[in-house]
């Protein structure tokens, strides 16, 4: 029972330690000298002494990852809003639209049909147009290519130039991999 009742003052002590101590550290910034337990032959600032005791409370490791949470949840922030060329859901903003080419092309069935399309490429906000235009031939092969393969009833109704603009959609991707062309708009379509 003797040595509960010395731990119990041994932990009291402690806690009036640990007090005295934070209470000497708002002390000592106000100017004031510091009460209570001297340090142990350290300097204040020096490892070890008081200065150094009072920066590892006041940065325990809760306040440190609570810093860390803050930070990061302000990095994602601001780059979600301040980088150029995306908007908020993700999706790279969309710059200028370019006029690729009015083709007519033969359409693919037993009838001698053909179709007259016009199309155009919606670029990135950051690409340079020059760049997307010096495909274009490329493009226009597989446009080609693409509506020759298809039948007129295929490029019937609004199902038909929702077809033909995704399939041209895929294949501007394919020429332009890193993203230059966002998608493709149908500015014309006419089958006879």
């Amino acid at each position: 029972m003797a040595q509960t009742m010395q731990e119990a003052r041994r932990a009291q002590q402690a806690g009036a330690d640990e007090a005295t101590g934070e209470a000497n550290v708002v002390k000592a910034k106000a100017g004031r000298k510091p009460r209570g337990k001297k340090s142990k032959g350290h300097a204040e600032g020096e490892p070890g002494g008081e200065g150094a005791a009072a920066a590892q409370r006041k940065l325990g490791p809760k306040k440190l990852l609570l810093l860390a949470v803050v930070l990061a949840a302000v990095a994602a922030v601001a780059t979600s809003t301040l980088l150029p060329g995306e908007d908020p859901d993700g999706e790279p903003e969309e710059g200028a639209i370019l006029e690729v080419a009015q083709l007519t092309a033969n359409l693919g069935g037993e009838d001698l049909r053909y179709a007259r399309v016009g199309f155009a490429v919606v670029a990135a906000a950051d690409v340079e147009t020059s760049e997307v235009e010096r495909r274009f031939p490329l493009l226009q092969d597989a446009a080609i290519s693409q509506i020759g393969s298809m039948t007129p009833d295929d490029l019937h109704g609004e199902e038909g130039i929702d077809r033909l603009r995704e399939a041209l959609t895929e294949r501007a991707r394919e020429i332009y991999p890193d993203g230059e062309v966002l998608r493709v708009a149908i500015t014309e379509l006419l089958v006879q």
